[in-house]
């Protein structure tokens, strides 16, 4: 496994799909859930991904359930799909995963906790919200987060209680 070779380069993610063809069905069939989650149990995965989903997919039951993986194993999504599917997959699991994703994994040599805030709270404001936590509990949640002290799942509901509905939205 290149993992094993380069750690610092590459970042190891599980793919849905069981065999080729499978770019348009594999959220349609219920035994992707077993099979990501007996590799999941396992261990050494980053997240699921690089697949392909659009539209009301996202909505289906077999996606709802790699959703639910992906929170379970506190890992993240990799997907290729038009904004319909992103808007769904994060009323699912919201602006959590785009902070977490980016203040955890560290892909910039500096700023990661500050860009990971503004990714969700630009993702809650394109979505109809304002996020207003004080600045004190905005430091905090993030260096909680930052130091592995939160999971996403609180993370989410610090941000749900601190965002209100637009006006007109």
């Amino acid at each position: 496994m290149l993992y094993k070779v380069a750690p610092d380069l590459i970042v190891p993610v599980l793919r849905p799909y069981q065999k080729r063809g499978e770019l348009g069905t594999w959220f349609r069939d219920p035994t992707v859930i077993n099979m990501l989650d007996g590799r999941l149990k396992k261990g050494g995965y980053a997240g699921i991904g690089e697949f392909h989903i659009f539209g009301t997919d996202a909505d289906g039951e077999v996606f709802r359930k790699v959703v639910q993986l992906a929170r379970k194993y506190k890992i993240f999504l990799h997907a290729h799909s038009d904004a319909d599917a992103v808007g769904r997959v994060f009323k699912q699991d919201p602006a959590a995963k785009y902070c977490a994703g980016i203040v955890r994994n560290h892909p910039f040599v500096d700023g990661n906790k500050r860009a990971g805030l503004l990714a969700a709270i630009v993702f809650l404001s394109f979505n109809g919200y304002r996020f207003g936590a004080d600045e004190a509990n905005i430091v905090v949640m993030i260096d909680a987060l930052a130091a592995g002290n939160l999971d996403t799942g609180d993370l989410a509901g610090w941000f749900a209680g601190n965002s209100v509905s637009k006006p007109g939205v």
